[in-house]
């Protein structure tokens, strides 16, 4: 994998080019520059990028930028982790409890000299977006919150499928995959044995395209 600016890119073990994809920042008045990748649990890619703002006149802040993707190369999730000053990221490794690590340094030590971090990040939340899109395409999760040990019921698209439904945990690790069977409206979703908090389903039609509702477990 080769992370540049902006851009991800895979190679195969002969070093052509599989797919390459490009996800400008959401953030406004910024570029990321990719610094290092790393593979989380779910086979996704997770590009360490470093993104620049001018404040204004000569004044930069620079921050560390975190996103994930798919193994197609389709974005996920993206984050920007601030610190006052300049923060440059330069290493990033799955831990054993698949928690990200990520080190750097920072321009903005106490002596005007340079400050070495070593940080554990434990989750992406998802894009907001994601969730808008499954609401405009009649995906819904109902009740919600829920409570108890009864399962909840999840909207399909009125589109031909098949789906493949994966419930994932705040931190992105997947709990569950209940079958959606062939030619449903709906789908059943077990809540037994999953403990309060907050998760994510995450439905991926046949061409790939996916959307992603939240749900609250009480």
């Amino acid at each position: 994998m080769l992370a540049g600016r902006e851009t991800l890119t895979k190679l195969n073990a002969q070093g052509d080019t599989l797919w390459s994809t490009t996800v400008p920042s959401r953030y406004p008045g910024r570029q990321w520059q990719g610094a290092a990748v790393a593979q989380d649990r779910q086979g996704n890619y997770v590009v360490l990028g470093n993104s620049r703002y001018t404040i204004g006149g000569s004044v930069i802040a620079e921050n560390i930028h975190l996103t994930r993707f798919r193994p197609n190369g389709q974005v996920v999730n993206d984050t920007m982790l601030y610190r006052p000053g300049q923060t440059y990221g330069r290493s990033l490794h799955l831990a054993a409890n698949g928690e990200l690590v990520v080190s750097g340094y920072g321009n903005n030590g106490p002596n005007g000299g340079a400050d070495l971090f070593l940080l554990q990040f434990r989750g992406f939340r998802p894009l907001a977006s994601r969730a808008e899109a499954a609401v405009a395409a009649g995906v819904a999760v109902y009740p919600n919150p829920a409570a108890g040990p009864e399962a909840v019921r999840l909207t399909l698209p009125e589109r031909p499928g098949p789906y493949a439904l994966v419930v994932l945990d705040a931190l992105g690790r997947p709990v569950a995959r209940p079958v959606v069977p062939p030619g449903s409206r709906t789908v059943s979703v077990p809540m037994a044995g999953l403990p309060p908090g907050l998760y994510v389903l995450r439905l991926t039609g046949p061409d790939g395209q996916s959307w992603t509702t939240r749900l609250v477990r009480e």
